[in-house]
């Protein structure tokens, strides 16, 4: 398979494709086309659509290696396994699939028997792998029998550690499934339809290396990797001495210092005073002058690097051009035939497309195509989050509003909002320029809460929406939430789509008539606020339905609530929303202590329990600054929130008819079923994601958006407050409250998914979940091991019969996730805590 362009790889693969990256001075491929020859595999099919020429050139007909190659060009993409059918009468017989961009050392001979032993039509090599969300993780039972797939899963779908390598030994029937000529691929289609019908697969783990070379820093490590002996494939260069592979006709100087494992290209010259240190290639024909330093970077063909320049962690392409005194540092990929200049110097992280010149003295700290730094992950839980002008520059933010923008048709509409805080202005203007630079038209809303962007951006028909706000534990750094023409979360896939062109710096860049314009949004409160309200008129027409004699002379007493409000708003639109339906408010008075409202969460509440005392309010309210979340305290000023919160507020939906079913998190107690079951409800589990609570909804648009916007949750609360014969207080009796308990593990990021799978390995599948995380259930509860997609944790919750029972279970699966993980509270330097 040799049709990718290396797209991650760029500046690196602007020329080439990625087959034909060089590690240690030879193309990857042909490392993949030597594995193939040594395990009896002459015959090859090569599979080309990016610059096919190149690789074709190179290799001929493969006599140079003792092979026959066949080329199979696609006029336009196919797939993974779109393009192996595209192969037609050369695959007559069982043949194995292997990417030509990867490299290994992994014993082929060994799967083949493995295949043929289990008759299986489908094997899969597999790999464990201490980080598999860039891949796709493959479960299997005991025989190998391949049970589930898994196309880069998020940290809660990661059940396994043993990810698809992209190597499989087919039979030919399998391709019966493939359709000619359109997109198709091996893991998303042909494997879930084999598993579907029953097809014999099969999956081997196998020992020995393998790297998908998917990044830079996998494609500089896979180097020190070979260099060090974990490849176990001989190096193309004699070693002088342990560690120090030097190529034929290299010239070095005897005062020039190696320090291995480095490897020395054919025809390299090294002068006096030069140090080589170790993780270092230096590609056929390269020069480095005196006193150059070299450590941990990969030269490629042809490079000349001056006097007293220093190069650290970084990857230098054909006929690169230094000056003296140059420094470049980790992370800095330098493009084919750049030229640089005496005292240049480029920060980490820095990318340089092919053929710039840069003049002397020239100091480089963001990319030189456009944009910034590179990041492989970008997004969190809730969006994009960093701190003021230092994570989120400028710089970043135009480029990440172009990424955004890129994928989006051109023409459409972005809403923007921001919560207040006084840095969000500058934010929002770096966002739209960027916006715009990508032919989208930004739509101003100004300061509004999130609930509101959301529905103005389906007012608008725009096509995502951005709110930037204050993060909710730091008021030094922002948080980035990114909507669909829906006003929903983004999905992962989408994430990723935007990350992919962040990354890339692959950004569309249109010509002048077609740059985004700004407009203002209008008044996007009182539409929202007047569309909340709205939304209340089915529930009153269902409850006079059922009963027409209802509410007849009932007369309730208008209710008094205390109401808390954080964040930097102009107005207050839970005030305006409350006093909509007749509701009386005072306001709480509270001096918060940082103004971040998960740090002043105990002052609010304690503010709150008191002021519902004095004033015998009926009850007590408290709205984050973006209207995202929801605090309630009955007349007592007892605190409700979490899933007994969620509980209340299920009831009221079912009791108003406004919903029939309702996606509810896998972490939340399992009371919810039997309260859904009493009011004539249903709920199902979801992901515990933002999105994952707004999707398969059947019922109004309240009931889509109750569990993600505060403000139509506390909707739902006026309403019943001033039309249901009982008192809030009554409706909160009915509600049970549940025992969790729940826990913080540290875990390292490369523990995770031996973790998961030691968790299900023995358990009994009729009491396994795996929608979000791996949930396990007992005779007395339910456990849930759930992986932190933005820290290295695991949170552990339970719930019991009693919360004794809850605290138990937790602390068992606290203490088993360690001994998986293989940490102790001593070496990995954090406790763990209840939360």
């Amino acid at each position: 398979m040799a049709g990718g362009e290396g797209s991650r790889l760029r500046p690196l693969t602007c020329n080439r494709p990625k087959p034909m990256v060089p590690v240690l001075d030879r193309p990857v491929m042909e490392y993949a086309v030597g594995l193939l020859r040594d395990h009896g595999i002459s015959e090859i099919g090569v599979t080309l659509q990016y610059l096919p020429e190149a690789i074709m050139d190179y290799f001929g007909d493969g006599t140079r290696w003792g092979v026959k190659l066949h080329y199979f060009i696609e006029t336009e993409p196919l797939g993974t396994a779109g393009s192996v059918k595209n192969c037609g009468q050369f695959l007559d017989q069982p043949f194995v699939v292997i990417s030509g961009d990867a490299l290994t050392d992994l014993a082929l001979t060994q799967v083949i028997a493995f295949h043929e032993e289990r008759m299986s039509q489908a094997t899969l090599v597999l790999k464990s792998e201490p980080c598999p969300l860039e891949y796709g993780v493959v479960m299997t039972d005991p025989y190998g029998k391949v049970t589930r797939f898994l196309e880069k899963p998020g940290w809660g779908e990661v059940f396994s550690d043993t990810v698809n390598t992209g190597i499989y030994v087919l039979d030919p029937v399998v391709l019966d499934l493939v359709p000619s000529n359109r997109m198709f691929d091996f893991s998303k289609d042909l494997f879930p339809q084999l598993l579907a019908k029953g097809v014999p697969m099969y999956g081997h783990v196998m020992d020995g290396y393998w790297c998908d070379i998917g990044n830079h820093e996998q494609y500089r490590q896979a180097q020190e990797d070979f260099l060090a002996g974990r490849v176990k494939l001989a190096v193309p260069a004699e070693e002088i001495r342990p560690g120090v592979f030097v190529s034929p006709l290299a010239q070095i100087h005897p005062e020039a210092q190696l320090q291995g494992p480095v490897f020395i290209g054919e025809e390299v010259r090294l002068e006096p005073g030069v140090k080589i240190g170790p993780g270092t290639v230096i590609g056929r024909g390269s020069q480095v002058a005196k006193g150059a330093s070299v450590k941990r970077s990969v030269l490629w063909e042809r490079v000349e690097l001056g006097c007293f320049s220093q190069i650290r962690g970084a990857v230098l392409g054909n006929g690169a051009w230094l000056g003296n005194n140059v420094d470049v540092f980790e992370g800095a990929v330098i493009g084919e035939r750049v030229r640089l200049g005496d005292r240049g110097h480029i920060r980490p992280g820095i990318k340089v497309w092919p053929q710039k010149d840069l003049e002397d003295g020239t100091t480089l700290t963001t990319s030189l195509i456009w944009g910034a730094k590179a990041s492989r992950s970008l997004f969190g839980p809730a969006g994009v989050n960093g701190e003021i002008n230092r994570e989120l520059t400028p710089e970043f933010l135009t480029r990440l509003g172009a990424a955004f923008a890129s994928c989006l048709p051109v023409g459409g509409q972005v809403a923007l909002a921001t919560d207040g805080h006084p840095a969000t202005g500058a934010v929002k203007q770096s966002l739209s320029a960027g916006l715009g630079s990508a032919g989208i038209h930004p739509l101003n809303y100004g300061v509004l809460p999130a609930g509101a962007l959301r529905y103005g951006i389906r007012r608008h028909q725009a096509r995502g929406g951005l709110l930037i706000r204050t993060a909710s534990h730091s008021s030094d750094r922002l948080t980035i939430e990114f909507f669909d023409h829906e006003g929903l979360h983004i999905p992962r896939g989408f994430e990723r789509k935007v990350e992919g062109t962040f990354a890339r710096e692959d950004v569309r860049r249109v010509k002048w008539p077609e740059l985004g314009r700004e407009t203002t949004g209008g008044d996007g409160l009182n539409p929202y606020l007047s569309w909340l309200v709205q939304g209340t008129q089915e529930a009153l027409v269902n409850l006079t339905h059922r009963d027409p004699g209802w509410p007849g002379d009932w007369q309730k007493p208008q209710p008094l609530v205390v109401l808390g409000m954080a964040g930097k708003l102009p107005v207050n639109p839970a005030k305006i929303l409350l006093e909509r339906f007749g509701l009386r408010v005072q306001e709480l008075a509270v001096k918060a202590p940082t103004g971040v409202w998960q740090q002043d969460q105990e002052a609010w509440r304690g503010a709150l329990t008191s002021q519902v005392g004095e004033h015998r309010a009926d009850f007590g309210v408290l709205v984050d600054g973006t209207g995202e979340h929801l605090v309630l305290a009955d007349s007592q000023g007892q605190i409700v929130e979490g899933d007994r919160l969620l509980a209340f507020l299920l009831a009221l939906l079912f009791q108003f008819q406004l919903a029939v079913t309702v996606p509810v998190p896998i972490n939340t107690s399992e009371m919810l079923e039997a309260l859904a079951t009493r009011y004539g409800g249903r709920v199902f589990r979801t992901g515990t994601g933002l999105r994952a609570r707004t999707e398969r909804v059947e019922g109004s648009e309240l009931a889509r958006f109750f569990q993600v916007d505060a403000l139509a949750a506390l909707t739902l609360v006026a309403f019943a407050a001033v039309q249901w014969t009982e008192s809030l207080d009554g409706l909160l009796n009915d509600i049970p409250v549940p025992y969790l308990h729940r826990r913080r593990v540290a875990v390292p990021w490369e523990a995770r998914g031996k973790v998961m799978r030691g968790l299900m390995a023995g358990s009994d599948p009729d009491r396994l979940e795996l929608v979000d995380g791996v949930k396990l259930r007992h005779e007395e509860g339910w456990v849930l091991v759930l992986p932190d997609g933005r820290e290295p944790v695991c949170r552990v919750y339970g719930e019991a019969v009693t919360l004794e029972v809850a605290e138990s279970l937790t602390e068992f699966y606290d203490q088993r996730v360690k001994r998986l993980a293989g940490v102790t509270e001593t070496n990995l330097g954090e406790k763990s805590r209840s939360f």
